[in-house]
């Protein structure tokens, strides 16, 4: 039983130096082979190209073996790809030449397993240049109609339409009787707080020297009360008719003069007068529109969008970013606002 375990032993012992002497010499042969095809393929370079024997010594180091350290990877994609090793063969794709301009082979299942790929997201921003329709319009915070705040009869003209004015110019004259009224009121109820304010004055002292009596006293005081209200209610209703307080002062000290009974109109904004209805001798009331002024230093522009064109203005509103617009009108085609 021993000497058959021996003998199985030794024959193994003898195929696995059999096969390992086989292997050495199959490899030593391919090594050969190798060195004979680069050593050909220098030669075949050398007589193709012209080359004499210093520029092969070039390509060759000082033991007669091939460096490979001649090739330089060019900067340019194209010329790398574009770039022959002297077997013939594109660099990149030489199993022997393309180590010299760094380009190196991974197995696909090796790269997968060694490389973690994951999805890059690009976003781009597109902008949507649309074309559309409009109509330029007045901006109504910025527009003014002036009418007269009392029935009367156009008496001047001062400014027409297309005018430009400013705030408080004067635009035309009203000869009006119900503001004629008003002043005659406010002179009358001046001269009745006058009269009322000197009974009183003497009615206190005459009480204060027991002269007059007490009776006399309070109704002095109480005329001059009257009087007081009757004037506040007449410079109220002056200032109801357009005069600012200066204004009614002033007037209390000239009392009568070739004003009288004139209503002025005036301008309230700077601007231009867009819009008139109103001529020189024409009866005029609170209910007429006499003039429209606007400020056309700033106008709305009305656009009509489409309806599928509403999502991508809705999204960029929705995200508060401001929304460019280039304007061109038909009277100024070269021009844009």
């Amino acid at each position: 039983m021993r000497a058959k375990q021996l003998l199985h032993g030794i024959i193994a012992a003898a195929v696995f130096i059999g096969l390992s002497l086989l292997l050495i010499g199959a490899t030593s042969a391919g090594n050969r082979k190798a060195a004979a095809r680069k050593a050909e393929g220098h030669s075949q370079r050398d007589a193709h190209s012209g080359h004499d024997h210093d520029e092969l010594a070039k390509c060759c180091d000082s033991d007669g073996e091939d460096s490979h350290d001649h090739a330089v990877a060019p900067a340019d994609k194209e010329a790398l790809l574009a770039m022959s090793c002297e077997h013939d063969t594109p660099i990149v794709k030489c199993n022997e030449c393309r180590y010299e301009v760094g380009v190196a082979k991974i197995d696909r299942s090796l790269a997968e397993g060694l490389l973690d790929t994951q999805v890059v997201e690009r976003q781009t921003v597109a902008e949507t240049m649309l074309k559309l329709t409009g109509e330029v319009q007045r901006d109504l915070a910025r527009v003014v109609e002036v009418a007269s705040v009392g029935s009367g009869r156009v008496e001047r003209l001062d400014k027409i339409l297309g005018d430009k004015v400013e705030a408080s110019t004067v635009l035309a004259v009203i000869q009006s009787s119900e503001f004629g009224q008003a002043q005659a009121d406010f002179l009358t109820s001046k001269a009745t707080l006058e009269l009322a304010r000197a009974t009183f004055d003497r009615e206190k002292n005459l009480r204060e020297r027991q002269i007059s009596s007490e009776a006399d006293f309070l109704a002095a005081s109480n005329a001059f009360k009257a009087a007081e209200a009757a004037m506040v209610a007449a410079t109220k209703n002056l200032q109801l008719y357009g005069l600012s307080k200066d204004q009614v002062e002033s007037f209390a000290r000239r009392q009568t003069n070739g004003s009288f009974g004139q209503l002025v109109l005036t301008a309230p904004i700077d601007g231009i007068i867009t819009e008139q209805d109103i001529v020189r001798g024409r009866l005029v009331g609170p209910a007429d529109k006499l003039y429209t002024i606007a400020d056309l230093s700033r106008v709305w522009v009305w656009c009509d969008v489409y309806e599928r064109d509403l999502a991508a203005l809705y999204e960029r509103m929705a995200r508060e970013e401001p929304t460019t617009a280039d304007i061109r009108v038909s009277a100024f085609p070269d021009k844009v606002f």
